[in-house]
Protein backbone atom coordinates (compact mmCIF):
# COMPACT_ATOMS: atom_id res chain seq x y z
CA UNK A 1 0.00 0.00 0.00
CA UNK A 2 2.79 2.44 0.88
CA UNK A 3 4.54 1.74 -2.41
CA UNK A 4 1.36 2.56 -4.35
CA UNK A 5 0.94 5.75 -2.32
CA UNK A 6 4.53 6.79 -2.99
CA UNK A 7 4.14 6.05 -6.71
CA UNK A 8 1.04 8.23 -6.86
CA UNK A 9 2.85 11.11 -5.15
CA UNK A 10 5.72 10.93 -7.58
CA UNK A 11 3.22 11.35 -10.40
CA UNK A 12 1.70 14.53 -8.97
CA UNK A 13 1.60 17.29 -11.54
CA UNK A 14 4.15 20.08 -11.49
CA UNK A 15 3.09 22.97 -9.31
CA UNK A 16 1.50 25.89 -11.12
CA UNK A 17 2.81 29.15 -9.71
CA UNK A 18 0.48 31.40 -11.65
CA UNK A 19 -2.38 30.37 -9.41
CA UNK A 20 -3.49 33.03 -6.98
CA UNK A 21 -5.96 32.84 -4.19
CA UNK A 22 -8.96 35.08 -4.57
CA UNK A 23 -8.31 36.80 -1.26
CA UNK A 24 -4.52 37.11 -1.53
CA UNK A 25 -3.87 39.37 -4.49
CA UNK A 26 -2.41 42.67 -5.59
CA UNK A 27 -5.40 44.61 -4.29
CA UNK A 28 -4.06 44.11 -0.76
CA UNK A 29 -2.40 47.20 0.77
CA UNK A 30 1.19 45.91 0.84
CA UNK A 31 3.54 43.12 -0.15
CA UNK A 32 3.84 41.89 3.49
CA UNK A 33 0.03 41.71 3.66
CA UNK A 34 -0.05 39.45 0.62
CA UNK A 35 2.67 37.22 2.10
CA UNK A 36 0.82 37.05 5.42
CA UNK A 37 -2.41 36.14 3.64
CA UNK A 38 -0.73 33.33 1.69
CA UNK A 39 0.97 31.99 4.82
CA UNK A 40 -2.34 32.06 6.74
CA UNK A 41 -4.06 30.20 3.91
CA UNK A 42 -1.24 27.64 3.80
CA UNK A 43 -1.53 27.10 7.56
CA UNK A 44 -5.30 26.62 7.25
CA UNK A 45 -4.79 23.84 4.70
CA UNK A 46 -2.02 22.27 6.80
CA UNK A 47 -4.34 22.22 9.81
CA UNK A 48 -7.04 20.59 7.69
CA UNK A 49 -4.63 17.86 6.54
CA UNK A 50 -3.49 17.22 10.11
CA UNK A 51 -7.11 16.96 11.24
CA UNK A 52 -7.88 14.43 8.48
CA UNK A 53 -4.83 12.37 9.47
CA UNK A 54 -5.73 12.52 13.15
CA UNK A 55 -9.34 11.47 12.56
CA UNK A 56 -9.01 8.97 9.72
CA UNK A 57 -5.36 8.47 8.89
CA UNK A 58 -5.00 5.07 10.50
CA UNK A 59 -7.93 3.71 8.49
CA UNK A 60 -6.20 4.81 5.27
CA UNK A 61 -2.58 4.03 6.28
CA UNK A 62 -1.68 7.73 6.34
CA UNK A 63 0.26 8.98 9.34
CA UNK A 64 2.06 12.12 10.42
CA UNK A 65 5.38 10.69 9.21
CA UNK A 66 3.89 10.62 5.70
CA UNK A 67 2.66 14.20 6.06
CA UNK A 68 5.98 15.40 7.47
CA UNK A 69 8.00 13.81 4.66
CA UNK A 70 5.71 15.31 2.02
CA UNK A 71 5.78 18.73 3.69
CA UNK A 72 9.57 18.63 3.86
CA UNK A 73 9.71 17.80 0.15
CA UNK A 74 7.44 20.76 -0.64
CA UNK A 75 9.61 23.11 1.43
CA UNK A 76 12.82 21.87 -0.17
CA UNK A 77 11.38 22.25 -3.67
CA UNK A 78 10.07 25.74 -2.99
CA UNK A 79 13.29 26.73 -1.25
CA UNK A 80 14.94 26.86 -4.67
CA UNK A 81 13.21 30.19 -5.23
CA UNK A 82 15.07 31.64 -2.26
CA UNK A 83 18.28 31.55 -4.28
CA UNK A 84 16.77 33.80 -6.96
CA UNK A 85 17.35 37.51 -6.90
CA UNK A 86 14.60 40.07 -6.86
CA UNK A 87 11.99 41.66 -4.67
CA UNK A 88 9.24 39.14 -5.26
CA UNK A 89 11.21 35.98 -4.53
CA UNK A 90 9.49 35.55 -1.16
CA UNK A 91 6.10 35.93 -2.82
CA UNK A 92 6.89 33.21 -5.36
CA UNK A 93 8.31 30.94 -2.66
CA UNK A 94 5.24 31.36 -0.43
CA UNK A 95 2.90 30.79 -3.37
CA UNK A 96 4.84 27.61 -4.18
CA UNK A 97 4.40 26.41 -0.58
CA UNK A 98 0.68 27.14 -0.74
CA UNK A 99 0.29 25.33 -4.07
CA UNK A 100 2.24 22.31 -2.82
CA UNK A 101 0.20 22.00 0.37
CA UNK A 102 -3.03 22.46 -1.57
CA UNK A 103 -2.00 19.67 -3.95
CA UNK A 104 -1.13 17.41 -1.02
CA UNK A 105 -4.55 18.09 0.51
CA UNK A 106 -6.27 17.31 -2.79
CA UNK A 107 -4.21 14.16 -3.20
CA UNK A 108 -5.08 12.86 0.27
CA UNK A 109 -8.79 13.50 -0.27
CA UNK A 110 -8.72 11.83 -3.70
CA UNK A 111 -6.73 8.90 -2.29
CA UNK A 112 -9.27 8.40 0.50
CA UNK A 113 -12.19 8.48 -1.97
CA UNK A 114 -10.40 5.99 -4.19
CA UNK A 115 -9.81 3.62 -1.27
CA UNK A 116 -13.45 3.94 -0.23
CA UNK A 117 -14.63 3.06 -3.73
CA UNK A 118 -12.19 0.19 -4.25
Amino acid sequence: MKIKLLALLICLPVVSFAKEQQTCNSSMPSHPDIIDCIQTSTKRIEDSIKEIITKSGKEYSIDMAFYNSQRKSISERCGLYYSMEGQRTDLIENQCEYDGVEQLNDFIKTYMKTVDNY
